[in-house]
C-alpha cells in the first residue's frame, strides 16, 4: 500500500500486528484495500481489510482472535492518530499461487469484545442518566476517560435498575427514554475517530456545518485545489430514498398517539404527538409535508397510526420523549443520500454538511440558478466508510436529513386530484 493517497497527502504509516504469542510485524504492504467504518447507529467503530500474504503469517503468528492490529495514520498538516482495535474473524482463505494466501480480516474496537464478555446488574439511585451512562464505560469496561468525548448532559435524576444487561445494551437501553435540559429526545450512542459520544441529534443538528458540497459537473470546476478548502463537489452521488410514507406513518413520522395504562390504578390516559405542530429541533426549516387531503378529508398528520405503551418505570416523562423520539428518527430515515469524495480524515459521524444542490434541466430549457430546496439544505453523517484502495483515499459518506430548506409545494384541490383520491 502506497504512502502517497490522492489529493489529501494522507497515510497510513503503519498497520502492526500484535499476536498473543509475543509476535509483532508491520503488514501495511501485504494489505490491498483497507476499511474503516463508523455510524451513529453503531457502538464501537469496526473494519475490514483484503491480504495477500506471501509469509504466512496465518500459520507462523498462530492467529485465532486474540490478536491486535495498531493502526497509525495522518494527515500531513494534522497531528497523527494511532487506533487499537481487536481482530474478531479472518475468513475467505484461498491460495493465489504457489506460496501467496487471500483472505480478510475483520476487526473492532476492543471495547465491543468486551461488551459480549460483560454483564450490567445495578440498581442506581437518584442519578441522571448521563451520569449512569458514564458509569458504565467506566466501570464495566473500564474505558480510559480520554476515549469519552462527548456525554451530553440529561435531566432530573431518577432511580433506576438494569437488569442483567450487556453493557452497550444497558446504554441503548436507556437512550430510549432519556432528555437533555431542553426536553429533546432522540439519545444516540456511538464510538467515531474522536472516542464515545452519548449525545441527543439535537446537539448535533445545533452544530456549524463542518463542510460544505456543491453538486456540479465535476469538468467545470475551476483550477484552484478545492481538497483544503471548506467548499467541495463530490465524485458521485446517489439517493437511496427521497422519500416513504408507509414506512413514516406507521413509525410515527407525521404523527402518532399512546395510550398510557396503569393497570394497577385502573387508569389510562391517550397523548396526541403531531410533528408539523411539535417544537423539536430539526436540521432544515420545512417538515417534507403538504396539506392535501385523502378521501375522508385527512392531511398525513391526522390518524393514530402509532400506540405505544409504557411500563411505569419508565413513566416520569414518557410525555415529554416516547413520540417525539419515535418522530425525529422516523423523518430523520425518511430522506437519505450516498456520496462519495476524495477521502477525508476530518470527518465524523455525527457531524452536519451543507449542500447545495441547483435544479436540474435538459440542455434545450431555459437555465435556471435557484437552488433544490427539496434536496438542498443540512445533511447529518450518519455513517462514514473510509477505504483506501490502490494508494487512493476515499470516503463514502451516508447523510439524512429529516426536513428541507424550502417547504413543498401547497397542496392543489384540482379535479383530477380529487377523483384520484377516490378511486
Amino acid at each position: 500500500m502506497s504512502d502517497s493517497l490522492d489529493e489529501f497527502a494522507y497515510d497510513i504509516s503503519s498497520i502492526e500486528l500484535v499476536s498473543s504469542t509475543g509476535y509483532t510485524t508491520n503488514i501495511k504492504f501485504m494489505v490491498q484495500d483497507f476499511n474503516l467504518y463508523e455510524s451513529i447507529f453503531n457502538a464501537v467503530i469496526s473494519g475490514d481489510m483484503r491480504i495477500w500474504d506471501g509469509n504466512n503469517i496465518l500459520s507462523e503468528y498462530s492467529l485465532h482472535g486474540n490478536e491486535y492490529l495498531i493502526v497509525r495514520f495522518k494527515k500531513s498538516d494534522l497531528a497523527p492518530i494511532e487506533k487499537y482495535f481487536r481482530i474478531y474473524k479472518i475468513s475467505n482463505v484461498s491460495m493465489r499461487n504457489l506460496g501467496t494466501f487471500e483472505y480478510m480480516i475483520y476487526f473492532c474496537s476492543e471495547e465491543f469484545v468486551l461488551n459480549q464478555q460483560k454483564r450490567v446488574s445495578k440498581s442506581y439511585k437518584d442519578i441522571t442518566n448521563s451520569q449512569i451512562v458514564e458509569d458504565i464505560l467506566t466501570t464495566y469496561l473500564s474505558i480510559d476517560e480520554k476515549k469519552i468525548v462527548n456525554i451530553e448532559e440529561t435531566m432530573l435524576p431518577q432511580s433506576l435498575i438494569i437488569p442483567n444487561l450487556k453493557p452497550f445494551e444497558a446504554i441503548n437501553w436507556i437512550s430510549t427514554f432519556s432528555l437533555n435540559s431542553k426536553l429533546s429526545a432522540a439519545f444516540v450512542f456511538y464510538e467515531n475517530i474522536e472516542g464515545f459520544n452519548f449525545r441527543s441529534l439535537a446537539s448535533m443538528y445545533e452544530k456549524e456545518a463542518v463542510k460544505k458540497l456543491q453538486i456540479t459537473a465535476k469538468n467545470v470546476q475551476t483550477g484552484e485545489n478545492k481538497s483544503y478548502t471548506n467548499t467541495f463537489v463530490p465524485d458521485r452521488y446517489e439517493f437511496p430514498q427521497l422519500f416513504d410514507i408507509l414506512k413514516t406513518i406507521s413509525t410515527g413520522g407525521y404523527s402518532s398517539q399512546m395510550l398510557a395504562i396503569n393497570p394497577l390504578g385502573r387508569e389510562h390516559a391517550t397523548l396526541r404527538y403531531d410533528s408539523v405542530e411539535g417544537n423539536f429541533d430539526q436540521l432544515n426549516k420545512f417538515i417534507p409535508y403538504n396539506d392535501a387531503t385523502n378521501r375522508f378529508n385527512e392531511t398525513l398528520t391526522d390518524g393514530s397510526t402509532y400506540v405505544r405503551y409504557f411500563p411505569t418505570f419508565q413513566g416520569a416523562l414518557v410525555d415529554d420523549w416516547l413520540l417525539q423520539r419515535a418522530s425525529q428518527f422516523s423523518l430523520l430515515n425518511s430522506m437519505q443520500m450516498n456520496i462519495q469524495i476524495p477521502g477525508d480524515p476530518e470527518l465524523r459521524s455525527g457531524s452536519v454538511i451543507d449542500i447545495e444542490f441547483p435544479f436540474f434541466q435538459p440542455i434545450d430549457s431555459p437555465s435556471k440558478t435557484e437552488e433544490d430546496g427539496l434536496k438542498s439544505g443540512k445533511y447529518l453523517i450518519t455513517g462514514i466508510r473510509h477505504r483506501i484502495i490502490d494508494s487512493v483515499y476515499i470516503s463514502y459518506l451516508e447523510l439524512s436529513k429529516d426536513s428541507n430548506k424550502a417547504p413543498i409545494s401547497g397542496a392543489v384541490n384540482s379535479t383530477k386530484f380529487e377523483l384520484a383520491k377516490k378511486l
